[in-house]
């Protein structure tokens, strides 16, 4: 367990927290992530291997994870469609970033090859590299429900940023 203190923030419980995340029993151990979703709970007293579980199990949700970008735009169960255009570089490896880890189950990702002048490019409106389009996944023609454009290269932080804005856009309907 001690090998994981470097990746968490300990902060001791008050009544008020407890009634908030609705903590049964007393001592409670709840990990929740920078926004305030839980990612897992336990009991402190059920020992050492249990609390690393709980540990583990919390960090996996955060771990940098690889994406396979599709090379097209096709129908998706998902709720959000991220389409970028780059020349070279990994200027979309940002999305890799473990702070975007856990949005990935609602995205679909599709890379684009950029060509100036190209049907394509005229069809998505690019004119700056990156690109990045979020778009609703649910619509039929995706570059005509672009809910956030981004361009230039950007930090992990601001595309969470893109994402999160573009997730409440789409759950509130």
């Amino acid at each position: 367990m001690a090998k994981r203190a470097n990746d968490f923030i300990f902060v001791k419980g008050t009544q008020k927290l407890a009634n908030q995340f609705n903590i049964k029993g007393s001592p409670a151990a709840l990990i929740v992530d920078g926004d305030g979703a839980e990612l897992a709970r336990g009991s402190l007293a059920a020992g050492e291997p249990a609390l690393t579980a709980l540990f583990d199990k919390s960090a996996a949700v955060y771990a940098s994870k690889s994406i396979d970008w599709a090379s097209d735009v096709a129908a998706s169960s998902k709720k959000l469609l991220v389409v970028g255009f780059e020349t070279e570089g990994d200027t979309l490896k940002g999305f890799e970033d473990r702070m975007l880890a856990k949005y990935h189950d609602k995205i679909s990702f599709v890379k684009l090859p950029y060509e100036k002048d190209s049907p394509t490019a005229k069809k998505w409106g690019v004119s700056t590299l990156p690109s990045i389009y979020v778009c609703d996944a649910s619509k039929d023609a995706p570059e005509k429900a672009v809910i956030e454009k981004l361009t230039g290269a950007k930090k992990p932080i601001s595309l969470k940023l893109a994402i999160q804005k573009a997730l409440f856009k789409v759950e509130k309907k």
